[in-house]
Order: structure tokens, then sequence, then C-alpha cells
């Protein structure tokens, strides 16, 4: 079984039982779901397999998708890029926010 395939059942969101909470906009949900994510040992490979999918959708790795949202938006227009896409280096500025 790949790493990326088995990281879940080691997440903490797992087993919570107020897993709304990743996904919710409120600030207090944001902060729990950063405070578990903080002591979680999957991160890196949360994001990854997040990237990989479907995108970032309320916490994923310690990052909110408003933090996503301004990370990219900000690598695009340092780039003078006109559109948002998420490539090596967007990763790679991702990734460092989560070790």
């Amino acid at each position: 079984m790949s790493l990326l395939s088995n990281w879940r059942a080691e997440a903490v969101c797992a087993d919570d039982p107020y897993a709304e909470r990743w996904v919710s906009y409120k600030y207090d949900d944001v902060q729990y779901a950063k405070n578990g994510c903080a002591r979680c040992e999957v991160r890196k490979e949360c994001l990854v397999s997040a990237l990989s999918n479907d995108g970032i959708v309320g916490v994923v790795a310690g990052i909110s998708e408003f933090e996503y949202l301004m990370h990219t938006w900000h690598e695009a227009t340092r780039e003078n890029e006109s559109n948002w896409r998420t490539d090596d280096s967007t990763l790679s500025g991702l990734l460092q926010k989560v070790q």
C-alpha cells in the first residue's frame, strides 16, 4: 500500500468527533482545525493529496482555504501570471508551511 493511500488512518481529523469544523469558515472552527493539524504527523501527505485531487476545502494540513488562495494569488502576481495555477513553486511554498 502506498504512503499516500495509507496516511488517512493516521490523520488527527480522522477520529475527531467534530470533523465538520475542518470544513467550516467560522474563525473558531478554523482555529480548532489548525490546532488539530499542528499535532498531526501526516500533514505533508494530506497537503499533497489535497492538491493532487480536489484542492483545499476548509483546513488541510494546517492551511486554511483562504490562506491557500492568498498564497496562490501572491505567487501568481509575483510571477506576473494571469491565472491561479498550482505548480511546483506553489507546492514547494506550501510544503514549507506544513513542515
